[in-house]
C-alpha cells in the first residue's frame, strides 16, 4: 500500500479534510502519515518518523520566502487583490517596499521557469529523513508556510506532491507558489484559470474537485431546520433571523459603531432578532460588553475548526453543524466581503454585503468598498447574487425588501453555486487525483 505524508496545520484544514471524510476515503486505499509534530493525532492518520516542528531559523527563512514570493506575484501580475496592501506598504514604509520590490525582481530573474534554485533551497528545503519511505506528499493548503516548504521540498526531491487550495482567495492573494505540484486541487473553473494566469500552472496539472467544506456543509444540512435554530437561540416563532458575521478589525475598523446602530434598529422593530457570529480571532468580551443590553441580540462563537491560523485543538463537528444550521435557516446574512457570502448562498439564503463605513474615510486603504475589488470576489459581485448597501439608510431599506421578498435573487444565487461551489463528490475526486499521480 502506498504511503502518503499529510500536512494539516490549521483548524480550518482539519475541519475541511477530517470532518468532510476526505482523509477517511483516502485511508481506504493508502497509508496516511501525519507530518505535524505540534498537533494531536488526527483520526485516520498514522504516527511515523515524518512529523517535524520548525525552528526559529526555519520560520525566519520561510517568512522571507513568503514576502519575496508575495511581491513577485505582484510584480508579475499587478492583480487587484494585492493592490491595496502594496499601496498601503508603499505609503507607510517606502524603504521596506523598495527592498521587497527589488528582492522579488531578482527572485523572478533567477527563478525563471526552473524547478529549483539556491534561494528556495536555502529557505524551503528540509532534511531527507522527513520524506523517508513516503510515496507522496499531500499539502492541504498552498499558503501556510509549512505547506509551502513541503510543496517545494517534495518537488525538489522528485517526490509526487498533491496540493489543495483551501480557500477561494488564495491563488491571487498569497504570493507565487514555491513550486508546481504534480496535482493542484482547485474548487472550480475560475480557480483553475487563476492557477494558469497567476502561477503559470499547466492546466493539465489542475484537477477540479469542489470544496471539501461545502461537501461537508451539504451533508450536514440534510438534518437542519429553523425550529432547531430558534430553540437554540431562544427566538420566538414570529421573529425573523438576521445573522451578522463579524470581520477582522483591519477589514472593518468601525464595525462596533455599525453594530451599535444596527442593534438599536433591531430592538426598535421587535419582530427581528440579530445573531452576531464572532470572527474566529475576535475577543468575545469586546462584543458582549457592548451589546449584552439589547434584548433581541444573540451571540454565536466559532470554535477552532474555523480558524485559518494554527488552532489550539481539533474543532467539534457539532459546532460545524450549528454553523450550517445558522447559514441555512437565517432569513438573511449580512457581512463585509466575507466567505460567509458563499456559505449563505450555498443554501439559497439572501445576503446583504456592506460597502460603507461609519467613520473610516473612503480614500482609506481599508475602506469597505475596496474589499470587493479583489479578484476572487469580482465573479460573484458581477453575477448579482447579493444586495449591496452603500450607506446605513440604504442598508435598512434593502434589509426590509429582502425580508419581504427572499426569492428576489434566487436564480443569481444558483448561478454562483454552480460556478464557484459546484456540488461534487470531493472525497472521491481527491482520491482519483492521487490515482492519477501514481499511475
Amino acid at each position: 500500500m502506498k504511503k502518503i505524508g499529510v500536512s494539516i496545520w490549521t483548524g480550518m484544514g482539519e475541519r475541511n479534510l477530517i470532518q468532510s471524510g476526505v482523509i477517511e476515503r483516502l485511508g481506504l486505499d493508502y497509508e496516511l502519515f501525519h507530518m505535524n509534530s505540534d498537533c494531536s493525532v488526527f483520526p485516520h492518520l498514522l504516527k511515523g518518523d515524518h512529523s517535524f516542528s520548525t525552528t526559529k531559523l526555519d520560520r525566519m527563512l520561510q517568512k522571507i520566502s513568503y514576502e519575496v514570493g508575495y511581491h513577485a506575484l505582484w510584480n508579475q501580475s499587478g492583480n487587484s487583490t494585492q493592490k491595496k496592501y502594496i499601496n498601503k506598504l508603499k505609503s507607510e514604509a517606502l524603504f521596506e517596499y523598495r527592498l521587497k520590490h527589488y528582492a522579488s525582481l531578482l527572485y523572478l530573474h533567477f527563478r525563471s521557469n526552473k524547478r529549483h534554485d539556491l534561494f528556495r533551497d536555502l529557505c524551503l528545503l528540509r532534511k531527507n529523513s522527513y520524506f523517508a519511505n513516503l510515496d507522496a506528499i499531500f499539502t492541504t493548503s498552498t499558503d501556510v508556510a509549512e505547506d509551502q516548504m513541503l510543496m517545494y521540498s517534495s518537488v525538489r526531491k522528485g517526490l509526487p506532491c498533491v496540493s489543495l487550495v483551501h480557500s477561494w482567495d488564495n491563488l491571487p492573494s498569497r504570493g507565487l507558489l514555491p513550486a508546481h505540484p504534480d496535482k493542484l486541487l482547485v474548487w472550480n473553473q475560475p480557480m483553475l484559470e487563476q492557477a494558469v494566469k497567476f502561477h503559470n500552472i499547466n492546466p493539465d496539472k489542475c484537477d477540479i474537485v469542489g470544496a471539501p467544506q461545502y461537501y461537508l456543509y451539504r451533508k450536514l444540512s440534510e438534518k437542519s431546520n429553523k425550529k432547531v435554530l430558534k430553540r437554540r437561540f431562544n427566538i420566538q416563532d414570529e421573529q425573523k433571523i438576521i445573522t451578522y458575521t463579524c470581520t477582522a478589525k483591519r477589514f472593518f475598523p468601525d464595525e462596533i459603531l455599525f453594530l451599535k446602530r444596527f442593534c438599536e434598529f433591531v430592538d426598535s422593530v421587535g419582530s427581528l432578532v440579530i445573531i452576531i457570529r464572532l470572527h474566529p480571532e475576535a475577543t468575545p468580551s469586546e462584543y458582549t460588553q457592548n451589546f449584552n443590553l439589547y434584548k433581541n441580540v444573540r451571540f454565536d462563537l466559532p470554535d477552532d475548526g474555523f480558524r485559518a491560523k494554527k488552532a489550539k485543538g481539533i474543532g467539534d463537528i457539532e459546532k460545524t453543524k450549528d454553523f450550517v444550521c445558522l447559514m441555512k435557516n437565517s432569513d438573511v446574512v449580512v457581512n463585509l466581503a466575507s466567505t460567509t457570502t458563499l456559505d449563505a448562498i450555498a443554501f439559497d439564503t439572501p445576503v446583504i454585503c456592506l460597502k460603507f463605513n461609519m467613520s473610516v474615510l473612503k480614500k482609506s486603504w481599508n475602506a469597505a468598498e475596496k474589499w470587493y475589488q479583489s479578484e476572487h470576489f469580482q465573479d460573484i459581485d458581477n453575477m448579482g447574487a447579493y444586495d449591496s448597501a452603500y450607506d446605513f439608510d440604504e442598508f435598512i431599506k434593502i434589509l426590509t425588501d429582502v425580508l419581504n421578498s427572499p426569492e428576489k435573487r434566487k436564480q443569481e444565487r444558483l448561478s454562483v453555486v454552480n460556478l464557484i461551489i459546484p456540488d461534487l463528490d470531493t472525497p472521491f475526486l481527491i482520491k482519483n487525483s492521487f490515482k492519477g499521480v501514481f499511475r
